[in-house]
């Protein structure tokens, strides 16, 4: 059980860890 949530959050984690990046890139130019 635990190491499959531990996969479960390391997936989880990296998609918002990308989707923070992406949001990164954009609000300078925004600024």
């Amino acid at each position: 059980m635990i190491e499959i949530i531990s996969a479960i959050s390391a997936i989880l984690f990296t998609n918002m860890v990308n989707r923070v990046n992406d949001t990164v890139v954009d609000f300078p130019k925004a600024d």
